[in-house]
């Protein structure tokens, strides 16, 4: 993660770029390994964080940007789970296997992700509009 952000996201995206990280499992963890390495530089510039099913430790980084992990659990996809262990809000996958949250919570986490992110406008993603 570490060179990803060193790399490609600080090298090659505008820094007005807003950021959407999605992650399963181990990938929170990697996940919450380059918040306490760069954290304010990382959440000033993400719009997004969707894990599922994952291991994640943001504890402190909660409240900007909105961070949902999608947890195994038989209730229906999308409820919202009791007690969680930390303040991080945690829905349901809509699968008790950790290996199908993903899937079983896509229908979910999409159209959150995409209310999160809103329409991009054209100088936002590079595209020219316009007859050539």
């Amino acid at each position: 993660m570490a060179t990803l952000w060193a790399e490609v996201i600080q090298q090659r995206l505008a820094p007005s770029a807003k950021l959407v990280f999605v992650g399963h499992s181990n990938g929170g963890h990697c996940l919450s390994e380059l918040l306490q390495a760069h954290g304010s530089e990382v959440l000033s510039r993400t719009a997004a964080i969707a894990l599922t099913d994952a291991l994640w430790q943001g504890k402190s980084w909660t409240g900007q940007p909105q961070v949902i992990n999608w947890v195994a659990s038989g209730k229906p996809t999308g409820t919202a789970i009791e007690g969680c262990p930390d303040s991080n809000l945690q829905r349901s996958a809509g699968s008790r296997e950790h290996v199908y949250t993903t899937h079983a919570a896509r229908g979910d986490f999409w159209p959150w992700l995409d209310a999160q992110v809103g329409t991009p406008s054209a100088e936002q993603t590079g595209e020219v509009h316009g007859e050539l």
